[in-house]
C-alpha cells in the first residue's frame, strides 16, 4: 500500500504538468477535437459551473489573468483550493495541519454550498 502511494504521489503531480503543457499548446478557443464539450452546457443550454475553466486555464497559462476570470469567476477560488487539496494529498502528505484543513468537513462543506451558489446565480445572471 506505501509503494502504491508513493507511486500516486509521483504520477499525479506528473500527470497535472502534462495536462498543464497540453492546455499551453491547445488553442482552447477554438472548436478543437482535443478539447471536450461541457456535457451539461450541451444537453441543457446552461452554464455548469466549471464552464470556461478550460478556457481560464489555458488563459492563465499565457500569464492573461483578467481572461481568465472572465471565463468563470469561481477559478479564483477552485485551483487555490484545488493545489491545496494537492499539496496536502500528494506532495506534503506528513503535513497534518494542510490535511486537516483541506479536508475538514466545514471546509468541504463551505466549498460545495458555493459551488451551487455559483451555479444559480451565474446561470440567473447569465455571467
Amino acid at each position: 500500500m506505501k509503494n502504491k502511494q508513493h507511486i500516486l504521489r509521483i504520477l499525479i503531480p506528473v500527470a497535472i504538468l502534462v495536462a498543464g503543457i497540453f492546455y499551453y499548446c491547445v488553442d482552447t478557443t477554438s472548436a478543437s477535437p482535443f478539447i471536450p464539450k461541457c456535457m451539461w452546457r450541451v444537453l441543457t443550454g446552461t452554464q455548469c459551473p466549471a464552464c470556461g475553466i478550460q478556457r481560464a486555464a489555458h488563459a492563465v497559462l499565457h500569464g492573461h489573468f483578467a481572461e481568465a476570470l472572465s471565463y468563470n469567476y469561481f477559478f479564483i477560488l477552485s485551483i487555490p483550493f484545488f493545489f491545496l487539496v494537492l499539496l496536502s494529498d500528494c506532495i506534503l502528505p506528513s503535513k497534518n495541519a494542510l490535511r486537516r484543513f483541506t479536508h475538514h468537513r466545514y471546509t468541504l462543506w463551505t466549498y460545495i454550498i458555493l459551488f451551487f451558489a455559483w451555479w444559480i446565480l451565474r446561470n440567473l445572471l447569465q455571467i
